[in-house]
């Protein structure tokens, strides 16, 4: 008998993603996205300050987070497989 201890996460299996610049002033690029997903970026205590959806013939996105500072940026897909980066915006 086995028990899994933790959180099950459904890590993207898109290896080739990859988003640039970073850091950030206001836009940022998405490569490798191959179906339409949710691009949410999460500030240091967890809040969403930015959602959007993004489908796979755009790679920009233009970020209205006002303050400066580090953020999580996860892109989602409709299955619920994301993967997650840490990006900063000065």
């Amino acid at each position: 008998m086995s028990t899994q201890v933790g959180i099950n996460e459904n890590e993207m299996s898109q290896n080739n993603l990859s988003i640039y610049p970073n850091p950030f002033t206001n836009k940022i690029y998405v490569n490798g996205v191959k179906e339409k997903s949710t691009i949410e970026v999460f500030d240091a205590i967890g809040k969403v300050v930015f959602s959007s959806i993004i489908k796979p013939e755009e790679n920009s996105v233009n970020l209205s987070i006002p303050a400066s500072g580090i953020y999580i940026l996860r892109i989602t897909n409709d299955n619920g497989d994301y993967k997650s980066f840490k990006i900063v915006k000065y």
